[in-house]
């Protein structure tokens, strides 16, 4: 089913389904010649999105629109009917986003993010590029050496799937600087209790990957009060974990992966770059924060010249 008006570009959906004595509507979206436009498809599986998408829309330049595909009755229809109307640029956020994207999209110019380890999942394609959710194993590691210079057995735990390679990265760069490192794979939050104890008076110190179960909100406060109950101090992806009690964050938050996902669409807008040249990119803008609380109940003092970007005093943030 097609429609045209003069002064804008026809538009035809193909592949939509009508069921016995029921109507669908089927809206469309007519742009003029040149008119460009960027599409996020979000999916809260289970990483929130909403810091991420706001950031882009406000730093990207072009017009944004947001289709949350938790809410459509029929997600792949609805993704379909987007690459239909040929907007410029996608952006999508969450795996069930990403998996769509990569069947049904062969053709549109997409980054996808917020997938807990891209390279778990058959999504490669000429005209997608990444934006991974963990700094690269190395920089962790050495921001780890900076603030705890004194450990040398550290725990990791993560998801058993999601975050094995993540974990894998994390262990190799370890090794690479004479550190001893404890793995504890968790299959669902369930476990996280009996990982944690099993590194119980093994480890100096706990390092969190950014992954579905480390994520999830219980998980945080689990995590916290765990690490200050048995003084271990811990090292997490973000603020969100800081806030909940963890040392220190080493990754990007949400709102930094948007500012960066918007700087790669800008490239490809401008036809200054092409999806394949940006492949699997890395965060870059890392934010430091440390819980003042924490270090003071561990006895752990920052060492002079650490650039600290946020600080929290117990749940509240205190500065800069």
């Amino acid at each position: 089913v097609g429609a045209s008006y003069p002064g804008f570009r026809g538009l035809e959906y193909d592949g939509l389904y009508l069921d016995p004595s029921r109507t669908r509507r089927v809206d469309f979206r007519l742009k003029r010649p040149g008119e460009r436009e960027v599409v996020v498809l979000a999916s809260r599986d289970p990483f929130g999105y909403e810091p991420l998408v706001e950031a882009f829309r406000e730093a990207v330049g072009v017009p944004v629109r947001v289709v949350d595909l938790d809410r459509e009755p029929d997600p792949a229809a609805r993704v379909r009917q987007i690459r239909a109307e040929r907007p410029n640029l996608i952006l999508g956020a969450g795996l069930r986003a990403a998996r769509l994207v990569r069947s049904d999209v062969p053709d549109i110019p997409a980054i996808l993010t917020l997938i807990d380890d891209p390279r778990r999942y058959d999504l490669k394609a000429e005209n997608i590029c990444f934006l991974s959710n963990n700094p690269p194993a190395e920089e962790v590691l050495q921001r780890f050496a900076l603030i705890l210079p004194g450990a040398r057995r550290i725990g990791l735990l993560f998801g058993s799937g999601s975050g094995s390679l993540v974990a894998r990265d994390l262990r190799q760069a370890a090794e690479h600087r004479g550190l001893h490192a404890l793995l504890r794979p968790c299959y669902s939050r369930k476990d996280l209790h009996a990982a944690l104890e099993s590194l119980r008076g093994q480890v100096d110190a706990l390092l969190i990957p950014y992954d579905p179960i480390t994520s999830s909100p219980q998980a945080l406060k689990d995590l916290g009060r765990w690490a200050l109950r048995v003084r271990i101090p811990m090292a997490a992806p973000g603020t969100e974990w800081v806030r909940q009690g963890a040392l220190f964050s080493y990754g990007a938050p949400l709102a930094s992966l948007g500012k960066e996902a918007a700087f790669v669409a800008g490239q490809i807008l401008s036809q200054s770059g092409h999806p394949e040249d940006f492949a699997l990119r890395q965060p870059e803008s890392h934010v430091l924060a440390v819980n003042t609380t924490t270090a003071l109940a561990l006895g752990i003092e920052v060492p002079p010249g650490v650039a600290v970007d946020e600080t929290y005093n117990g749940g509240r943030r205190t500065g800069p």
